[in-house]
């Protein structure tokens, strides 16, 4: 309780803006993560909603780590989750990923070497969320066996320049070729 003298002073009335102001903050804090939850796509970084309003390099084709990323990353994981060769454990920012056994084979036969991820000491497989695309693309063990079948077909090539890969051919044709 504060004495009826101190009301007036300067510092009361500081004091009182200072709590009206944390009060306000408190809630548009709430309020921005409420609405943050409704949206159907997470909120972009600065520096992500320049790559992506520029259509840069950076974010049609990049590596995130040993894996593929970007659009054509994202492109990727959807293709692969589409033909029913991967399915996604719900319940986190980055879950885990298991390959199916059609996947196994048609990844085999695209020259991914899937045994190798299997045996490997890190998470074989995990959705890894976009930087630019703010979905998930391919990450862990798999996701970078893929990448390295990648470059073996000639499909992708890294860029020595930054992080952009070139995409010299199409991944839904490279991942038909399996079928053939």
């Amino acid at each position: 309780m504060v004495p009826e003298e101190d009301k007036g002073s300067d510092k009361f009335q500081f004091s009182e803006r200072i709590q009206a102001m944390c009060y306000r903050n408190r809630r548009l804090h709430e309020n921005l993560c409420e609405s943050s939850e409704m949206l159907s796509e997470p909120i972009r970084s600065p520096q992500a909603e320049r790559e992506v309003s520029r259509d840069t390099s950076v974010r049609r084709a990049r590596t995130c780590y040993d894996h593929l990323a970007g659009v054509a990353g994202a492109l990727l994981y959807a293709e692969l989750s589409k033909r029913g060769w991967i399915t996604e454990e719900e319940g986190n920012k980055h879950p885990a990923i298991n390959l199916t056994p059609v996947g196994n084979a048609a990844l085999e036969s695209c020259g991914v070497n899937v045994q190798v991820g299997y045996v490997s000491k890190r998470k074989f497989a995990y959705g890894c969320l976009d930087w630019t695309e703010r979905v998930h693309h391919l990450g862990g063990a798999l996701g970078a066996n893929i990448l390295i079948a990648l470059q073996s077909a000639k499909i992708v090539a890294r860029n020595g320049d930054d992080r952009s890969v070139i995409v010299s051919g199409s991944l839904v044709e490279w991942l038909d070729a399996s079928s053939s």
